[in-house]
């Protein structure tokens, strides 16, 4: 019996640990990848939110509408002033109270003949977390959005 038993723990020895090292291998190897796609849905969250307030802008800059000059009897539809558009437009980002909005910084502010306003917005973010596995974007990425809406 206890031959059989020295055969055992001797043939076991070589094979000690190996599990563990395994284990531990694809648990790294599971976190790297859940900090990965954290940081991607992080990231397309902050794109998401960046083309509603985009929408909101470019809404905010179609109400600039001259509505003297659209009812006239040219019907001119190009009735919106820059102008008043770009002022609209920073009046609601000064006006939003959520803390990101600040980070904004608008790119364009155009308006098209037939009375759609398009705003062009920017901002610079982080990737989620600190880690080296992110390093090539550790100086931020460049975000941006268009809106367009209607005036009419």
């Amino acid at each position: 019996m206890r031959r059989s038993r020295r055969w055992f723990t001797a043939e076991t020895r070589d094979d000690e640990g190996n599990i563990t090292l395994l284990t531990l291998g694809w648990v790294v190897l599971t976190l790297l990848a859940l900090l990965v796609m954290a940081a991607a849905t992080h990231l397309h969250l902050d794109r998401m939110r960046l083309t509603s307030l985009a929408d909101e802008l470019a809404l905010a800059a179609a109400d600039e509408l001259d509505a003297a000059e659209y009812y006239s009897a040219s019907g001119d539809a190009a009735a919106l002033d820059g102008d008043a558009m770009s002022g609209a437009v920073a009046d609601w980002l000064a006006a939003d109270t959520r803390e990101w909005v600040g980070e904004v910084g608008v790119a364009r502010v155009t308006a098209a003949p037939d009375g759609t306003a398009t705003v062009t917005i920017a901002r610079r973010v982080l990737p989620l977390f600190d880690v080296d596995a992110l390093a090539a974007f550790g100086d931020g990425i460049t975000l941006t959005a268009e809106g367009r809406a209607r005036a009419g």
